[in-house]
């Protein structure tokens, strides 16, 4: 389970995502998406195995911080699974 503090962090990432705030880079597999500000550093990894992996770093901060959820946790995992799916359309090429 995200500690609330996480989970609010990526709801507001999503919300970012979602307005166009933040872009975002994948890896070749589309398993891993990434992004980066001037505040922070924020990756995810989908393992495929029903299990997100948070790596996090501040730039106030060099600590990284690394955060778990699976499917289990159901709310936290479905959070993103969507942040994935947002990241994921707003790279793909749709006709119309």
């Amino acid at each position: 389970m995200l500690p609330a503090k996480v989970r609010d962090f990526i709801e507001k990432v999503v919300a970012k995502t979602n307005a166009g705030e933040l872009t975002w880079s994948s890896g070749y597999d589309r398993d891993v998406i990434k992004t980066e500000t001037d505040e922070f550093e924020l990756t995810v990894r989908d393992d495929s195995a029903g299990a997100f992996l948070i790596f996090y770093r501040s730039s106030a901060d060099p600590v990284g911080y690394r955060f778990f959820t699976d499917s289990d946790e159901e709310q936290d995992y479905a959070l993103l699974r969507r942040l994935f799916d947002i990241v994921n359309a707003c790279s793909a090429h749709f006709p119309f």
